[in-house]
């Protein structure tokens, strides 16, 4: 793989405002044609703001996080020994002590585990070099409401983790299990800004995700992103993963896909049974490859009732026993690059024109009008 950027080096330095940190001479490089005296200049040194760090038996509970403004946090991994490498999503591997590798995130900035009755609301996150919003193992009955996401490094918002031990908690502890999370009325945009793999929202091992009525836009990689593992997790019928229940609906995702490839608005990955993605409207999706997109070992899984327009693909879905019906399509040209299961359902969509598309599907996505403050005053 090729680098995309370059940086962080004293001969780079060219225009007015590029800087650089020689961590060894502790020194920071800047070029800048006016008085740094009269400039408010913010350099954020620690990685993370707020954590919450429960246990299995003595969890954080009940506590509301509420018109915080989170920002100016740092993130030193790919300055490490490490590096960093991304795999997608901002995550990396990581060797174990078993000498095997394991499946890293990037950490949130604000990050809970083993926490439940917590409620994040009205809350901005903002120049950040880590993920935002971690809600990671024994998380649950969490609300994340009202807050605003933008010029973010990485990921905004991550839920559960992508080990394998997450995708089968039973056989370690159930109480590692992520469930019952609603992220509602959310705007996120500018994530990925250096990472440009990051997606916007990320559920990895979980179950019953509920997200509804956010919008997510002007991102380089995909808009939401439900399980991991590619179906590696899931290869036993009789021993199924925790997977499954999300209810995706009502979301406004548009100008996604702006750099990168291989993602969509909703992108899928191994088996979620129950898993809804509707009343949504998609749009803008710059490169390949599908808006909704059913990647390797997706099953389970239906979207229906969503619009899609201006996008270089509807839909892609690969896996089994998925089902696209009753969705509002402006191309046809475009419906499938592939299908490979005799099980999956396609049919019937419709074809639009004009944009006459249904008027409720439209005003319904997106943020509510009490949320209406979160977007940007262009």
């Amino acid at each position: 793989m090729l680098p995309t950027r370059l940086g962080n080096a004293y001969e780079f330095i060219a225009e007015d405002g590029d800087w650089c940190v020689d961590t060894a001479e502790d020194t920071v490089y800047l070029k800048y044609s006016g008085n740094p005296n009269d400039s408010e200049i913010i350099a954020g040194n620690i990685e993370q703001l707020m954590v919450f760090d429960g246990t299995y038996e003595k969890c954080v509970h009940d506590i509301v996080i509420d018109g915080f403004r989170f920002e100016y946090a740092s993130w030193y991994r790919p300055d490490s020994d490490l590096g960093f490498v991304a795999v997608q999503a901002s995550l990396s591997y990581e060797e174990n002590d078993a000498g095997g590798l394991d499946m890293i995130k990037t950490f949130g900035t604000v990050d809970a585990k083993n926490s439940y009755g917590l409620e994040f609301v009205n809350n901005t996150f903002c120049h950040l070099g880590g993920s935002a919003l971690d809600l990671d193992i024994g998380c649950r009955e969490i609300l994340v409401q009202g807050n605003n996401f933008y010029d973010l490094s990485n990921n905004a918002i991550m839920v559960g983790n992508m080990m394998a031990v997450d995708a089968h908690p039973n056989r370690d502890d159930m109480r590692r299990r992520v469930y019952n999370i609603r992220i509602l009325n959310n705007h996120m945009t500018d994530n990925g800004a250096d990472y440009p793999g990051a997606v916007t929202l990320l559920v990895g091992h979980a179950t019953d995700i509920e997200i509804a009525y956010n919008e997510i836009h002007h991102v380089p990689y995909t808009g939401i992103s439900l399980g991991w593992g590619w179906g590696g997790h899931d290869t036993d019928p009789n021993d199924p993963t925790i997977d499954g229940g999300h209810y995706v609906h009502h979301d406004h995702i548009h100008n996604i896909m702006q750099k990168m490839y291989d993602g969509g608005a909703v992108y899928t990955l191994g088996s979620q049974p129950g898993t809804r993605v509707e009343y949504n409207v998609f749009h803008d999706q710059y490169h390949d490859y599908g808006t909704m997109y059913w990647d390797d070992g997706s099953r389970g899984i239906s979207m229906t009732h969503n619009c899609v327009y201006d996008s270089l693909r509807n839909v892609i879905m690969k896996g089994a026993k998925n089902v696209s019906r009753d969705n509002y399509f402006e191309r046809v040209d475009n419906m499938m690059f592939g299908l490979y299961d005799d099980t999956n359902i396609l049919e019937p969509n419709t074809h639009v024109t004009d944009m006459n598309f249904p008027l409720e599907l439209l005003n319904g996505a997106g943020l509510r009008p009490e949320f209406y403050h979160l977007q940007p005053k262009y």
